[in-house]
């Protein structure tokens, strides 16, 4: 379980190789700013987070040359920089890791697997 830097995003991973998004929505203040200060203490709201997304993250794998059973289930979540406004998780199991990008689509999220830069080749 990791909050993303800003702690709007909080991620989690689960034994079954799943990670679930949720974002964070806080309730209103319905005290006016005059009212607030009149009281004796500050009001402290916890935050709220609601349910986003979720998607598979790892699938059980045998490893052939060691004769084990890789479990699916997730040993650490990582938010990573975010350039333009998609989400980057880094997501790992006892033999992989692996990088996700998140976008908002309109009404729906997109998750991509295993984003990587693509190099040019130059033979100059």
């Amino acid at each position: 379980m990791e909050f993303q830097k800003s702690g709007d995003y909080l991620a989690v991973g689960d034994r079954g190789g799943r990670i679930v998004i949720f974002e964070r929505k806080d309730e209103k203040d319905w005290h006016s700013r005059n009212e607030l200060e009149q009281l004796d203490f500050t009001a402290m709201l916890h935050p709220i987070f609601y349910y986003k997304t979720e998607f598979q993250s790892h699938e059980p794998e045998f490893d052939y040359l060691k004769s084990l059973e890789i479990e699916e289930k997730i040993n650490k979540v990582r938010w990573c920089a975010t350039p333009n406004g998609s989400l980057f998780i880094l997501s790992t199991n006892d033999k992989t890791v692996k990088l996700w990008k998140a976008k908002w689509w309109g009404m729906n999220w997109s998750i991509f697997e295993n984003i990587h830069s693509k190099r040019k080749n130059s033979d100059t």
